[in-house]
């Protein structure tokens, strides 16, 4: 550990803690499920009163690495079975001992869903999406509440629902088959009997395939990547309701289970139908089930600066912002001075307005310190040649998509450093701030950690 001393900086200055890798943040692509108030199939299931959001894709094994790298690095409640490594059609290694576990992906399973996981997995990651993807032990602030309030050392309760006024949610069945099923257009359109638009039967293929093509009927005994079937789409825009893996809903089915849907890759084309599911205990890890989640439309989640519809002002929020002044996009959700420009006034608007913080500021607790600088030199993304790989937390503070000198100079001009939270009006730096920041630059360029690391991001077929 490297350890400075800072003109007016307050204590000794950690800049270096290597310990782990910091997990990158989990964005993923959504579909709108609309036709809200929709009447019901003929077998009772479908009807839904509100607009929601459903995940295109299932969660794969990279987005839940990226969780397990945030919480699990002791693993009370066993988020991580030793299976997603010792099966064949397992996709996450995990090294190191009890405190300090680390969790990658094994090659070409990046993209695959995530099987091995439970019902109380599968809603400790909603919690963890809606608590803002924080990284630290599995805790109310983290995994055991958010959308659902679990009861510590009691397991999952056989009453748990979800949360009134949550943002993420896992699709409870009658969700679940409406993204499958429901013709859309209208409240009483109708419903498909497999989930790929069609009453035939589907057709077990390789990917790409054709519309009615899935990963079913031991076609591959694999999973796919998420989308690999580019043309089999649902009613709504979902890929893989049918085939590749069953998917755990929210809804409780007598004393111990919960409904699974959509069939998997080992089993035949009936289970994919309006007609099965499979009820199961709660508890329960194979390699048949994951599990992909759902959120309220962006018309219930109004928290003004709130881009990423969490009702949370965090990471994901100024990495989108940041994302449409480098491709030049100009959308006007993000253009806050309305201006008709996208750049970093806009983003001057949200570190201060909305967020009420300093540049510099990577884990977004209102002030900029040296927990900051740990943080950003941990992940390890500066200056190491890979362009574009950088978000806010990583410490991407001018929004050209890197870590580098450049954003540390921005930041400590800023005027923020061990300052405390940001005052209502901005701070004028003080004289001694550039050249407190040209004697970190200075140090920082002689002495670099590489560890490497990935962006983790929703996969995107097109």
């Amino acid at each position: 550990m490297l350890m400075l001393w800072l003109p007016k900086a307050g204590p000794l200055l950690a800049l270096f803690a290597f310990a782990a890798p910091i997990c990158a943040q989990v964005n993923m692509e959504w579909v709108t499920v609309d036709d809200p108030g929709n009447a019901a199939d003929v077998t009772g299931l479908g009807a839904v009163a509100e607009t929601f959001l459903m995940a295109k894709h299932e969660v794969t094994n990279l987005q839940y690495a990226a969780f397990l790298n945030a919480v699990a690095r002791t693993d009370p409640n066993g988020l991580y079975n030793p299976s997603m490594s010792l099966s064949p059609l397992g996709g996450i290694s995990r090294k190191g001992r009890r405190g300090q576990f680390e969790y990658t992906v094994r090659p070409g399973r990046e993209l695959k869903p995530v099987p091995f996981v439970s019902f109380g997995d599968a809603i400790r990651f909603v919690n963890w999406m809606q608590n803002g993807q924080p990284t630290g032990i599995q805790d109310t602030r983290s995994t055991e509440d958010g959308a659902y309030a679990l009861t510590p050392g009691r397991g999952i309760d056989v009453t748990l629902t979800r949360e009134s006024g949550t943002t993420f949610f896992l699709p409870t069945r009658d969700e679940w088959y409406k993204a499958a099923y429901y013709k859309g257009g209208s409240q009483d359109a109708g419903y498909w009997y497999y989930p790929l638009r069609t009453d035939d039967e589907p057709v077990p293929e390789l990917p790409p395939g054709g519309p009615y093509s899935a990963n079913f009927d031991k076609v591959l005994n694999d999973l796919t990547d998420v989308g690999a079937y580019t043309s089999a789409v649902g009613p709504y825009g979902t890929f893989d309701q049918g085939g590749n893996l069953f998917e755990w809903t929210e809804t409780l089915e007598g004393e111990c289970c919960r409904s699974l849907r959509g069939g998997s890759w080992f089993y035949g084309a009936p289970l994919m139908s309006t007609d099965l599911e499979d009820v199961l205990d709660a508890s329960v890890e194979a390699v048949h089930f994951g599990f992909r989640i759902a959120r309220v439309s962006a018309s219930e989640a109004s928290v003004p600066g709130d881009f990423s519809l969490n009702r949370l002002i965090d990471v994901a929020d100024i990495d989108l912002l940041t994302e449409d002044v480098i491709q030049g996009k100009n959308s006007r959700h993000y253009d806050l001075n309305q201006d008709s420009l996208v750049n970093n006034d806009d983003r001057t608007i949200w570190i201060e307005r909305y967020a009420k913080t300093w540049i510099g500021d990577a884990n977004l607790d209102g002030q900029f310190n040296s927990g900051d600088l740990v943080q950003v030199f941990s992940l390890g993304e500066y200056e190491d040649d890979i362009l574009m790989n950088s978000g806010w937390n990583a410490g991407d503070w001018n929004a050209d998509g890197d870590f580098t000198a450049s954003d540390l100079v921005v930041a400590f001009q800023d005027g923020g450093y061990e300052k405390g939270p940001r005052p209502h009006a901005k701070a004028v730096p003080e004289p001694a701030t550039s050249v407190l920041c040209m004697f970190v630059v200075f140090v920082i360029r002689r002495w670099r950690d590489r560890c490497p690391t990935g962006s983790i991001g929703w996969p995107e077929f097109r």
